[in-house]
């Protein structure tokens, strides 16, 4: 097995926390690490190949220090020991499409401008930055870090791609008549609480569960859905 070059920077950031090996606890998952391509968001996995893994011995102070060796190397070889990938949560990516839709109920309503991804990337990290959510069996997660520029452009140009067509149609259109009584275009960042993500969500697990997973760029007899929407808590 080659050896890993650790002077050598690289595109691939580990997922999630460090985790090392400690002598005397089997634990044959810490010897693969999910990682993402930071240029392509792709995730792959690593796995330790310096020891057949049935003749590791966990009781060995030498196996456990080659593994941590392997685990430190893939870890800052990036130049960037604290450098790592926070998966994206579910009520964050709610969040994104509820902004969106917010957008929609405003620009039906007003002349509104358009905002840019830092401007969305903004109020995001403002909701969410040190806030404590829940993973799938209910435990508490770390605090949320700020969300950076490049990640969230990428993930933001994978979600509500349908409602942000709806928003950009809306505001040409708003522009084209402005002169009829809507006025000049004016900043409009919706202020998006805990209780109103929280009702949000229940109505996206409701959809969800009736296979209402995909929206359409005709979709007609929305009255419901932009009535729900404008009476959020």
């Amino acid at each position: 097995t080659s050896r890993i070059d650790v002077k050598n920077t690289s595109d691939l950031i580990p997922v999630g926390a460090i985790r090392k090996a400690v002598v005397g606890t089997k634990d044959e998952t810490i010897l693969r690490i999910l990682v993402q391509n930071s240029k392509t968001n792709k995730e792959s996995e690593l796995h330790f190949q310096k020891l057949i893994y049935d003749r590791i011995d966990w009781n060995s102070a030498e196996d456990i220090a080659a593994i941590n060796s392997w685990i430190s190397q893939i870890w800052f070889r990036g130049g960037n020991k604290s450098k790592t990938v926070v998966r994206w949560h579910r009520d964050e990516e709610l969040w994104i499409e509820l902004f969106h839709h917010l957008l929609v109920i405003a620009a039906l309503d007003r002349n509104i401008a358009r905002l840019t991804t830092t401007d969305v990337m903004h109020a995001f990290n403002d909701f969410f930055v040190d806030r404590v959510l829940k993973d799938k069996n209910g435990a508490d997660l770390p605090p949320r870090d700020v969300r950076e520029k490049d990640a969230f452009k990428a993930k933001i140009g994978r979600l509500a791609t349908t409602t942000r067509w709806r928003v950009n149609g809306l505001i040409e259109i708003n522009l084209e008549y402005k002169n009829l009584g809507r006025g000049a275009p004016q900043e409009y960042i919706p202020a998006i609480t805990s209780s109103m993500l929280e009702h949000f969500k229940k109505t996206a697990e409701f959809m969800q569960s009736r296979k209402m997973t995909t929206e359409r760029q005709d979709s007609k007899d929305l009255e419901h859905w932009i009535s729900f929407l404008r009476k959020l808590p």
